[in-house]
């Protein structure tokens, strides 16, 4: 095993004479130079050097056994990167493309002189020292690229949901993504979501862990409430099984999931509507639907349609809605005054109000399918940037009974304690159980699983300040046995808490 920084070196020869003449040699001329090993046949060679790896290595062709040329062979496979010199006593025109085949640095004919010796050792360090350069500078790009690839891939699906199809932009992308095949990217998209209210960044953040895990694919940011994942190939059988399983281990089986057609460059848009209207199919063909408050006021009147949609957190029918009257016929102005308001509504900033306006105006051909998926997609990337919720939770259910917001309300104020459904209840001014099937009705969720999430949101929170322990944090956040809190946390996020926090970092 390498013990010291020096340049190491191994050498092997079938003669004892051999070995320590050039000991004796390459001491004098290269004292800086660490003479690692040394072997008398192929086999021992093999396992020396796999025990010491050497920097550079000097090898006799004839040996028994095992040839320098076949010993060669071995140890490039357990040391690609040592510097290789052959020694032999006939030169051979055979040997030599052998050998030179295998990487070998040089090949020299006995008797070797000091001055030949000296000049190619010499050659050698160098040769060495411009593969640890270049080594470090793959690494470096390597390290780089992984830096920048979250960014890399979130740019690939905006452009493939939202940008021009013929731009150069997407190729571009695709290429450094290594999606690109015979000058083409292939694959389909799947969509995720939740019906009621929008995933969490902890939710997104397992649901790729997993899926990446087990599916080559690239999940993107979320739009507007629905989770986009990119997936190269024709394998839509396996895509759904990986979704189905991924969703199911990390007890995430509300969530609803659907697969677009396979599409090629010009028409990964269309499998982005492809998913999300068989997702909306899928929605609205169920056997039990609970009421949606005020839509059947709504009558006739899109606009105000699409207002409820939006209050009740439903962005897949907002969509959909949004859509049918972009193809009716709705021009830019109405539907940029629209984009504005439901932004408005979401607590958007005038500059978000006016740049989800402003997105629609740039789609001026209106009544054509094409722009009206994509003024449909334009308005859900504006809401999208705003925020789910609000820091007691109850933004997320903007259409829910007001006594259910008031109990979340009281759960972001005592999460620390020890608060149960009964004490909820009566903040609520409800019975416990009247109060437990609002949340299944209006959350998808029990009061149970609402409490652990946030708990363990707030969790986050503290672990990303750094400024107590997992044990403090527990108790902080209404866990008296450190055990129990780590438990919950790695059922709800994948992870423990200590797992969480080096990921983060």
């Amino acid at each position: 095993m390498k013990t010291e920084n020096r340049t190491s070196i191994y050498l092997v020869d079938d003669e004892q004479p051999v070995l320590d003449g050039l000991s004796v040699t390459l001491g004098k001329i290269f004292p800086e130079i660490r003479i690692c090993g040394t072997a008398r046949s192929g086999m021992d060679a093999v396992k020396g050097i796999a025990r010491e790896k050497p920097d550079i290595i000097i090898m006799d062709v004839r040996m028994p056994g095992m040839s320098g040329v076949d010993t060669l062979r071995e140890v490039n496979k357990i040391l690609p990167g040592a510097v290789s010199i052959l020694l032999t006593a006939y030169e051979r025109f055979d040997i030599a493309k052998d050998a030179y085949a295998l990487g070998v640095y040089r090949y020299l004919v006995k008797p070797v002189s000091q001055e030949i010796l000296a000049e190619t050792l010499t050659g050698a360090l160098r040769r060495l020292e411009d593969i640890k350069n270049s080594t470090l500078r793959e690494a470096s790009e390597r390290e780089r690229f992984e830096s920048t690839r979250p960014l890399l891939e979130a740019g690939f699906i905006w452009q493939a949901v939202l940008g021009d199809p013929r731009s150069l932009l997407l190729q571009s992308f695709g290429e450094l993504l290594g999606l690109v095949e015979d000058g083409n990217i292939r694959g389909h998209f799947a969509v995720i979501c939740r019906e009621k209210y929008w995933l969490t960044q902890e939710e997104i953040a397992a649901i790729q862990r997993e899926l990446t895990n087990h599916l080559v694919c690239i999940p993107g940011p979320l739009l507007g409430g629905i989770l986009p994942v990119f997936v190269p190939g024709e394998k839509l059988n396996r895509t759904r099984d990986t979704l189905r399983n991924v969703l199911e281990v990390l007890d995430m089986r509300e969530l609803r999931y659907s697969l677009g057609y396979v599409a090629s460059n010009n028409d990964l848009r269309l499998s982005w509507s492809q998913a999300l209207t068989a997702i909306q199919r899928e929605t609205e063909n169920e056997a039990v639907r609970p009421p949606v408050p005020g839509i059947r006021d709504a009558g006739t009147d899109k606009v105000n349609l699409m207002l409820q949609q939006f209050r009740d957190g439903n962005t897949l029918k907002l969509r959909t809605a949004f859509f049918e009257w972009a193809l009716a016929g709705a021009d830019k102005t109405e539907r940029a005054v629209l984009a504005g308001a439901l932004c408005a509504l979401a607590g958007a900033d005038t500059e978000k109000i006016l740049a989800a306006g402003k997105l629609q105006t740039a789609v001026t051909t209106t009544g054509t399918r094409e722009t009206a998926e994509y003024a449909a997609d334009l308005l859900i990337s504006a809401l999208s940037i705003l925020p789910a919720s609000g820091e007691d939770g109850s933004e997320a259910y903007p259409g829910s009974d007001r006594r259910i917001r008031r109990a979340l309300r009281f759960i972001a104020a005592h999460y620390s304690e020890p608060i149960s459904l009964e004490d909820t209840a009566a903040y609520a001014e409800l019975s416990p159980a009247h109060l437990s099937r609002l949340f299944s009705a209006e959350t998808g969720s029990t009061f149970s699983s609402q409490l652990a999430r946030y708990r363990i949101t707030r969790a986050c929170k503290e672990l990303s300040e750094g400024k107590l322990s997992v044990k403090e944090i527990a108790g902080a956040c209404g866990y008296s046995d450190a055990n129990y809190f780590s438990r919950a946390f790695k059922k709800i996020l994948g992870l423990s808490p200590t797992e969480w926090m080096e990921r983060k970092q």
